[in-house]
């Protein structure tokens, strides 16, 4: 299994097939801009399965997102995703997709449960701490359970799920114990779970339990 490295798709090195492999404990910490813990995509990529475990992105002084897959480009796709994907975070001067990245690209769907994983920040805002989607984005079908996932920092926005300026098929799974909060700010926090902001989603299907939004002073909806 990949440990310590990570796998990049570009328009110069394209990856076709499939990707099948476990990533654990994958960590980088510098003061740059990270992306994609695990894996960053920004062409075609048919198929991703395994565990993503542990994959931890930090920067003390530029943004972080995709704790494990960051897929960004107008032209990035990923035809399936059918991985499990647990205790994956960022964290930075702000941080979106604890787990996965999803800006201006494609992922036809997604099975797998998403366990722990959060974005974090101190003084900025944070977005999905399982997944964010946005600006001109596709996610086809999610089947999964999100279970304690959460997004902190200056302000505070899903979770789970985070999506702006996208699309998102069907969702199929319990969504128990995610929530969002403010620290050191006064920004707002919303979506304990679920933050869904001039997007679609197609249908919900499944449990809400113990989802919450904690708020140091702002509002929280």
């Amino acid at each position: 299994q990949p440990e310590g490295r990570t796998v990049y798709d570009t328009h110069q090195d394209a990856l076709t097939g499939d990707i099948d492999a476990d990533f654990v404990d994958i960590q980088f910490v510098s003061d740059g801009g990270q992306y994609g813990g695990a894996v960053g995509n920004a062409d075609t990529i048919d198929k991703i399965s395994g565990l993503f475990a542990g994959n931890f992105m930090k920067s003390e002084s530029n943004s972080a997102s995709g704790g494990a897959i960051h897929n960004s480009n107008y032209n990035a796709k990923i035809s399936n995703i059918s991985s499990d994907f647990i205790n994956n975070h960022v964290y930075g001067t702000s941080a979106s997709g604890g787990a996965i990245y999803n800006f201006y690209g494609t992922i036809n769907g997604i099975t797998g449960h998403f366990i722990g994983n959060y974005a974090e920040t101190t003084n900025n805002q944070s977005q999905g701490g399982a997944i964010y989607s946005a600006y001109n984005t596709k996610i086809g079908d999610i089947t999964g359970d999100f279970v304690g996932n959460y997004a902190s920092g200056a302000a505070a926005e899903g979770g789970a799920i985070s999506g702006f300026y996208g699309t998102i098929g069907n969702i199929t799974g319990d969504f128990i114990g995610n929530y969002v909060k403010t620290v050191n700010g006064n920004g707002d926090t919303y979506g304990g779970a679920i933050y869904n902001n001039n997007s679609v989603i197609n249908t919900i299907n499944g449990n809400f339990l113990n989802n919450y939004a904690f708020v140091v002073s702002g509002s929280g909806t």
